[in-house]
């Protein structure tokens, strides 16, 4: 390692052209495709069979060596299988793309290879990716290289998917059982007998299926669609799929979590005006502490035309509802009370049990699933996110309710499930109707006070005038608040 004049540390190594920066190390893993390759000074070097060394022509893999050979000007006199062991690799030496390893030129890491990518746990994938991306496209010549059999809706199905439909840069091919020579329809029928046909045509017929048991039956989900965000915003955790549209109604259904780095707070802002409803934006990250996550919420609920704001309070989510209505003065936080048999409903005119917000019991989430289970089913809401797809792919019956598979997550996914309780209450029936909304707009006297009506944009009637922008006449780098450069103005 050396320094550069100005004080900053420069990585160098040893190549055939003396010491040559380069810009980093890549942990492979764990490989249990190992030899060891023994010299005859009993100098030795362990590596993948795909590794390259350089035979005094070219650089060739080491499982192209034979003992007698020489790589460089050292001559192999013993080459051994190698036990399982963690593989390291420098990536983009500088000019010559190859660095001296005992006293042997080997090639450097210019792609990276990832094996079985659907096998690794969806809570390392991301940050992993996240983390090695930026390295790989560093270099003009270096490539990504992602191999594995489907295992869900997971960030390789992504890739994938994006792949297919040109929304990416990655080349797609697929091998199944037939392109191997002396596979056929007996060979098939056994293979399923002695495992599943489920797990034959994710294993072998390179199909994305999700876990079993999920909410969503397994051929809606294959047919979900999602789209790339029109534009996304704080550190990409919102995702934006369409601008707010003028006259049109959104709901918004919030979840909380503690902001540890396990759950993660969410919401998603559905557009209700039209049949399908649609997923128009969405928001999760499990480090947004709680004091902060309200003005998030505010910001983006009053771009979409004040939106109505349905908060779970299971948790810290009373919290929220709290800050929303009295300290940012949110006048269409969504008020229910429980009303005997009937469980809560929103609303709830002048009962004594009034609360901020939903209270997440069995029978609310019970409702919830079977409601947005219709609704996905019968194509009545657009999802548009790819992360609430993953996550509904993992939505998995557990006992007599549903919840996250282990190692998943199904915080968007439980927005939705309160999202779909709502919309089988009588009031959100009648908030959708155009003919009542204009009614609501109309009426200027306060009809209840805000303590007990859910809907404060009643009483002044200015509602119809505020925070109203029409699309079409608005710049397009900046739209009703929203900064198209990435950036949010209020």
């Amino acid at each position: 390692m050396k320094f550069q004049k100005d004080g900053r540390e420069d990585l160098q190594v040893l190549t055939k052209k003396g010491f040559k920066s380069f810009d980093g190390i890549i942990n492979q893993g764990i490989q249990s495709n190992l030899i060891e390759i023994i010299f005859h000074d009993e100098s030795s070097i362990s590596c993948t069979y795909d590794h390259e060394f350089f035979n005094g022509e070219e650089f060739l893999p080491a499982c192209f060596f034979e003992i007698g050979e020489y790589i460089d000007n050292k001559k192999i006199v013993e080459i051994n299988e190698h036990d399982d062991e963690e593989v390291y690799d420098l990536y983009n030496v500088e000019d010559t793309h190859s660095y001296t390893t005992n006293g042997v030129e080997s090639h450097n890491c210019n792609f990276l290879y990832l094996d079985e990518f659907a096998f690794v746990p969806r809570n390392i994938q991301d940050d992993f990716f996240t983390s090695v991306y930026p390295t790989i496209i560093s270099g003009t010549t270096t490539k990504v290289v992602i191999t594995s059999t489907p295992n869900g809706f997971d960030l390789f199905y992504k890739i994938w998917t994006d792949s297919v439909e040109e929304r990416n840069e990655y080349a797609n091919f697929s091998v199944n059982w037939w392109d191997v020579p002396g596979r056929d329809e007996e060979w098939k029928e056994k293979t399923i007998a002695n495992t599943s046909e489920d797990q034959f045509r994710q294993e072998f017929e390179a199909e994305f299926i999700g876990s079993s048991n999920t909410l969503i039956s397994p051929n809606n989900l294959r047919i979900l669609s999602f789209r790339n965000p029109q534009y996304t915003n704080y550190e990409g955790k919102l995702r934006i799929y369409k601008e707010p549209v003028k006259d049109h109604n959104y709901f918004c259904t919030v979840d909380t979590s503690r902001g540890s780095g396990i759950d993660a707070s969410a919401f998603t802002i559905v557009d209700v005006s039209i049949m399908p409803y649609e997923v128009v934006a969405c928001y999760a990250d499990n480090l947004i502490p709680p004091l902060l996550y309200p003005e998030i919420i505010y910001n983006v609920v009053k771009s979409y035309n004040n939106a109505s704001v349905l908060v779970e309070i299971n948790d810290n989510g009373q919290q929220i509802a709290d800050i929303l209505h009295y300290d940012l003065e949110y006048e269409n936080v969504i008020f229910t009370a429980v009303k005997g048999r009937a469980g809560q409903v929103i609303g709830g005119g002048f009962s004594s049990n009034i609360q901020k917000g939903v209270r997440t019991t069995k029978t609310v989430k019970a409702n919830g699933c079977a409601n947005i289970k219709t609704m996905i089913e019968k194509d009545k809401i657009l999802l548009n996110d790819y992360q609430v797809i993953n996550e509904f792919s993992t939505f998995v019956q557990k006992g007599t309710s549903y919840q996250a598979d282990d190692g998943a997550h199904d915080d968007l996914v439980m927005c939705l499930v309160l999202f779909a309780w709502a919309t089988n209450q009588s009031f959100f029936k009648d908030l959708t109707d155009t003919d009542f909304r204009k009614q609501l707009l109309e009426n200027k006297s306060q009809l209840i006070t805000d303590d007990v009506l859910p809907f404060g944009f009643i009483d002044d009637g200015t509602y119809e005038n505020e925070n109203i922008i029409n699309i079409q006449d608005t710049p397009t780098d900046n739209w009703n608040g929203f900064d198209t450069t990435n950036k949010w103005s209020w």
